[in-house]
């Protein structure tokens, strides 16, 4: 699988791991809707959940390391949720596993850390990424807001690499 859709799975499956989001709350990588069985066809979308969806990769300033956009997206129901209590323990919850990911990253190894770099590297069947340990920055965040019915707050963790083929 690319490095998109390899680093997608990852950060869902840490999430799913190690995030203490509640047994009802679903969680939907964009691109790997069944990797941990809780996706339903009908209908496709139950609430709470925390979808994962990264844009493909882009290069930076040197054009050979690039970088992909995980946005991380809590959503619950307005109808469910009305003092949005679901809403802000999904979202610590998520907050709190993507923290020790990026601490594990900056400072010392964590093993939220350690499990997704070897997630991602191990679903890049292509060997595209080129790095033994995938370098981490914030990126845009959404404040909470409602939106046709539902109540979402939303992260973005930036995952940089270099590839093995550029």
């Amino acid at each position: 699988m690319k490095p998109s859709r390899a680093i997608e799975l990852a950060i869902a499956e840490t999430i799913n791991k190690y995030g203490d989001i509640g047994a009802d709350t679903k969680i939907r990588a964009f691109m790997s809707m069944e990797f941990n069985g809780t996706f339903s066809k009908n209908p496709d979308r139950e609430y709470p959940f925390v979808g994962v969806a990264a844009t493909p990769p882009i290069t930076d300033a040197d054009q050979v390391s690039q970088m992909v956009d995980v946005f991380i997206i809590c959503e619950t129901l307005t109808v469910d949720d009305k003092n949005h209590e679901v809403l802000a323990s999904t979202y610590e919850a998520v907050q709190g596993v993507l923290d020790k990911v990026y601490s594990g990253f900056k400072k010392t190894a964590t093993d939220e850390y350690t499990y997704f770099n070897t997630q991602a590297l191990a679903y890049d069947t292509g060997d595209l990424i080129a790095n033994d340990y995938l370098s981490l920055s914030w990126a845009d965040a959404q404040p909470p807001t409602e939106d046709a019915g539902a109540y979402i707050i939303s992260m973005t963790l930036r995952v940089h690499f270099g590839r093995s083929d550029f």
